[in-house]
C-alpha cells in the first residue's frame, strides 16, 4: 500500500515547526498529557506544515463504518490561517462515510471536522479540543451517529470552481432530450477565494446580457444514492462518467445519444456544453429519496469538438457528418470539464419556503395603488410567492417618493405599476406574477376594458390607494362580487389599518370602514387615530404638489406588518378589522376590532345600512329606561351619490331630554360640543344623520301624531344641506323600525 504520509513533505523535528498551531499540537501530543493519542512525526513542504499522530477510537462491538480502535492522522496546517487545519486520514483503506471533504484526488481522505466558519472557530481552537474533536468524529461515524436524523442530506460532491444560477425550469425537469439554449454572463471576480458567479438566461430572455458566452444545458438522472458517499472531484468527463455509472447512469451512452440528436442543429456546434446531473439522495439504502443533488459541470471543448471525441461525427470538406457503425472508440478522458455550484433562480415555490409558506399562492388578484405602503406590501407579499397580481396606478415616481418607497431612483419619471411590477418579476423565474395597468380605476378611461378582465379574472381585490372613493367604487360598481381588504395608514403613520371582507361578502368594505369609525369613537386606544402631523412638504409648484412627513421606516415596518396580516386574513373566511399602532420605542400593538353583521333597508330610492352591534346598544339603551321612552341622535354618514345613508353609532339621551312612559322629548344639553367632537375624533367622517326614539312594551313601532311633528321639523331640517331625514323607532324584544323621513302635504307616505 502506498505511504499517503511521503506526499506531506520531509520530515522535521517538532522545534522546526514554524506554524504556531501545528507546533501546540505537536508538543501536546509529545508531551504525553493525552493518553489516547501520540506523535508520530512532523512533516514540511513548500506551503505547508504537518503533524502526524495515532488516536485511540472508542468503537462499538459492531460498527456501522469501518473505522478501527486506532486510526492514523495528519493535520496539516497553512501557516496563513485563514482555514482550518486539515485533516487527513493516512489509511489507504479508509471508509467512504459522511461528513468529508472533497480533494483533487480522492486519497487521502480529508476529515469534514467542523460545521461552523473557521473565524467563529479559531476564537475557542486549542490544540487538546482539536485532537479531542477528532476523536469525536471518529467515534460517533463508527457508530453511524455524526451524521443526526434531524440534519439534511450530505451533497454528493462538494467542491466547485465556480457558481452558476440556471433557469429554474432545469431544475424541476430530470430530463430532456431537447439541448436547452442559454446566454451566460459573469459577475466580477472577487478574489481567488471568491470566484465570479455565472448567470445564465434562456436565449431571447428580457434579462438575457446583450454579450455573453453561448452554453448548452443538458439534463441526465441518476439513480438514489445514499447521502455521504464523498467522491474526489472529476477533472474529466471519463472521471464523470464514472460516478454516474456508479449511480446507475450510463453518462457517456447517453450523451452520444443527445449529441446524434442535435446534430441539424447547426446553433448548436459552436457553444460549450454543460452537463447537469441529478442525483436523488436517499438517508439509508433502499429509502425513498429525500432530495436531489443538483450538480453542474462544463466541458472546456465546444460541443462539435465533443461530438468530434465522442465518435458521434466528423467534419470532412466543411460538413460534420454523423459516424457511422459502432467501430470508433469514444475518447471521452481528453474533454476537460469544471465543476459548478449550480443553483436555480428563485421560484414563488421557493419563494415561499424560505418564508416559512409550506407553498406559493397563485391566486389572481388586483392591486390598486402602489405607494409607500402599497410598493412595499406588493414587494413582501412576492418575496413570499404569493399572489399573481394586475398592479393598478397612474402616478409617476418622483424623486420625493423615494424618501419612503420600495422603489429605486432607477425608476424615476416612469410610472410606479409600470417599475414595480417589473422589479417584482425580476425576483423570480417563469410565468411572470406581476402585470402593470397605468389607469385610474375612478376613471379609467381607454383602460376599461383591460380593468374589467382584471377584477373578472381575480380571486380578491387588495386596496392599498387610501381613498374612500376607489373602496366605494370597489364596494358598489368595480367589483361588487370579489373579495377586498382594504390596508392604510393613518394621517400621522403610527397607526396601519387593515380591513377585510368576508368570503360570503356579507360585510362589505364600506361598513367595514364605518365599524372602524365607531371603534375611533369609542376605544380610548384609537382617540388619536385621526391626528394630523404638523406641516407639509411642497416637492413642485402646483397646489397639489405636496407630500406628508411620514418616515420610511414606518412604511417599512407598516408593509411587513400588512404584507403578513394580509396573507393570512385572505386564508381565513372570516372578515375582520384590525389596527396596529406603533409606539416610539418601536413597539408594535394590535388591536382586534369586532366586525357586526350588516342590516340594510331600502325607502324612497335611499338605502339605510346600519349593523345588528348599534341596533343590539339602541336595544339595550332603551331597556335600561323601561317603563319610560328614550332615544337620542344617530351617527353615520351620507353617500349622496350612490343613494346611502351609514348609520353606525348614537349618543344617547342628552341629560335634559323629557323621559316619560308615553312621551320623548330629546333634549340638547351639551349635545354641540359632543358632535363637534365626533366629527374632530372621526375625521369628519361621522356627522349627525337623525333621531331615535323608544316605544314602551306592548306598542308598536309605528309614529305617532307626536311622532309625525317630529318628522316634520326633521325634514325640513335635513332638506336645507340636501340630506335625507332618518327617525329610527325601537319596540320591544329589539324590534325596531326605520324611517327615511318624507312628508307629502302633512301625511307620512
Amino acid at each position: 500500500m502506498p505511504n499517503l504520509a511521503d506526499a506531506l513533505g520531509v520530515e522535521i523535528p517538532v522545534d522546526k515547526l514554524t506554524v504556531p498551531r501545528a507546533r501546540r499540537v505537536a508538543e501536546l501530543l509529545n508531551s504525553g498529557k493525552l493518553s489516547y493519542a501520540r506523535l508520530k512525526s512532523c512533516r514540511t513542504d513548500s506551503t505547508t506544515e504537518s503533524v502526524i499522530f495515532e488516536v485511540d477510537v472508542e468503537i462499538p462491538t459492531h460498527p456501522v463504518h469501518a473505522i478501527k480502535g486506532s486510526e492514523e492522522i495528519a493535520a496539516v496546517f497553512r501557516q496563513e490561517d485563514r482555514r482550518p487545519p486539515e485533516c487527513l486520514s493516512l489509511r489507504s483503506d479508509f471508509p467512504r462515510v459522511p461528513h468529508l471533504n472533497l480533494g483533487v484526488t480522492e486519497l487521502p481522505r480529508s476529515l469534514c471536522l467542523y460545521d461552523q466558519p473557521w473565524h467563529t472557530v479559531r476564537m475557542t481552537w486549542t490544540a487538546a479540543s482539536f485532537v479531542e474533536r477528532i476523536r469525536y468524529w471518529l467515534a460517533h461515524t463508527a457508530r453511524g451517529e455524526l451524521h443526526g436524523a434531524d440534519q439534511p442530506l450530505e451533497p454528493i460532491l462538494l467542491l466547485w470552481e465556480h457558481p452558476i444560477v440556471l433557469p429554474a425550469r432545469l431544475f424541476e425537469q430530470a430530463e430532456g432530450t431537447g439541448p436547452n439554449r442559454l446566454l451566460v454572463s459573469m459577475t466580477s471576480n472577487g478574489g481567488p477565494l471568491d470566484p465570479p458567479a455565472l448567470l445564465a438566461f434562456p436565449l431571447g430572455h428580457p434579462r438575457a446580457p446583450k454579450q455573453g458566452f453561448k452554453l448548452v444545458a443538458a439534463s441526465f438522472k441518476c439513480q438514489p444514492q445514499s447521502h455521504g458517499v464523498i467522491r474526489s472531484t472529476p477533472a474529466t468527463l471519463e472521471d464523470l462518467h464514472a460516478i454516474a455509472q456508479s449511480a446507475g447512469l450510463d453518462l457517456v451512452t447517453e450523451l452520444r445519444t443527445r449529441l446524434k440528436s442535435w446534430h441539424g442543429q447547426q446553433d448548436v456546434h459552436p457553444a460549450h456544453l454543460a452537463i447537469i446531473v441529478w442525483f436523488p439522495k436517499t438517508r439509508s439504502a433502499g429509502t425513498t429519496p429525500e432530495a436531489n443533488d443538483v450538480w453542474a459541470f462544463v466541458i472546456h471543448e465546444t460541443i462539435e469538438v465533443i461530438g468530434t471525441r465522442l465518435a458521434v461525427w466528423q467534419r470532412h470538406d466543411k460538413t460534420l457528418g454523423l459516424v457511422m457503425g459502432e467501430t470508433a472508440i469514444p475518447d471521452s478522458r481528453s474533454l476537460k470539464l469544471s465543476l459548478l455550484n449550480p443553483m436555480s433562480w428563485l421560484t414563488p415555490d421557493q419563494a415561499a419556503k424560505y418564508n416559512g409558506l409550506e407553498a406559493a399562492d397563485n391566486r389572481k388578484g388586483v392591486a390598486i395603488g402602489c405607494g409607500s405602503l402599497g410598493s412595499q406590501v406588493l414587494l413582501n407579499l412576492a418575496r413570499s410567492g404569493f399572489g399573481k397580481w394586475t398592479i393598478v396606478d397612474n402616478d409617476r415616481l418622483f424623486p420625493h417618493n423615494l424618501a419612503r418607497h420600495a422603489l429605486d431612483g432607477s425608476g424615476v419619471g416612469h410610472h410606479k405599476a409600470t417599475v414595480l411590477a417589473v422589479t417584482i418579476n425580476s425576483l423570480t423565474d417563469g410565468e411572470h406574477p406581476a402585470t402593470s395597468l397605468v389607469a385610474d380605476v375612478l376613471d379609467p378611461g381607454e383602460s376599461q376594458s383591460q380593468l374589467q378582465t382584471a377584477f373578472d379574472s381575480a380571486s380578491h381585490v387588495l386596496d392599498l390607494s387610501a381613498s374612500v372613493p376607489v373602496a366605494r367604487a370597489l364596494v358598489h360598481q368595480l367589483a361588487p362580487q370579489k373579495r377586498k381588504c382594504s390596508a392604510f395608514l393613518n394621517p400621522s403613520g403610527t397607526e396601519l389599518v387593515l380591513l377585510v371582507e368576508d368570503q360570503e361578502r356579507t360585510v362589505p368594505l364600506d361598513l367595514l370602514e364605518h365599524q372602524l369609525y365607531r371603534a375611533v369613537l369609542n376605544n380610548p386606544q384609537l382617540e388619536r387615530h385621526f391626528h394630523k402631523p404638523d406641516g407639509w412638504l411642497r416637492y413642485a409648484h402646483s397646489c397639489r404638489d405636496v407630500s406628508s412627513r411620514l418616515p420610511h421606516d414606518s412604511a417599512a415596518l407598516f408593509g411587513a406588518v400588512a404584507s403578513r396580516a394580509i396573507r393570512t386574513a385572505l386564508g381565513s373566511p372570516s372578515a375582520s378589522i384590525s389596527v396596529w399602532q406603533s409606539s416610539p420605542d418601536l413597539s408594535v400593538t394590535k388591536i382586534d376590532i369586532p366586525t357586526s353583521t350588516i342590516v340594510r333597508h331600502n325607502g324612497f330610492e335611499w338605502t339605510i345600512a346600519t349593523d345588528r352591534a348599534l341596533l343590539d346598544r339602541i336595544a339595550s339603551l332603551r331597556s335600561d329606561r323601561l317603563p319610560n321612552e328614550t332615544g337620542g341622535v344617530l351617527l353615520g354618514s351620507f353617500d349622496l351619490e350612490r343613494k346611502i345613508a351609514y348609520i353606525v353609532d348614537t349618543i344617547p339621551s342628552p341629560p335634559d331630554s323629557g323621559e316619560w312612559p308615553t312621551g320623548y322629548i330629546r333634549g340638547a344639553k351639551k349635545l354641540l360640543p359632543t358632535l363637534k367632537k365626533v366629527g374632530e375624533r372621526s375625521g369628519h367622517m361621522l356627522q349627525y344623520v337623525g333621531e331615535w326614539h323608544s316605544h314602551p312594551d306592548g306598542y308598536s313601532c309605528r309614529p305617532s301624531g307626536a311622532d309625525c311633528v317630529v318628522f316634520a321639523w326633521l325634514t325640513e331640517l335635513m332638506d336645507r344641506d340636501g340630506f335625507p331625514a332618518i327617525m329610527l323607532i325601537a319596540g320591544e324584544r329589539g324590534t325596531y323600525v326605520p324611517f327615511l323621513c318624507k312628508m307629502v302635504e302633512g301625511q307620512l307616505p
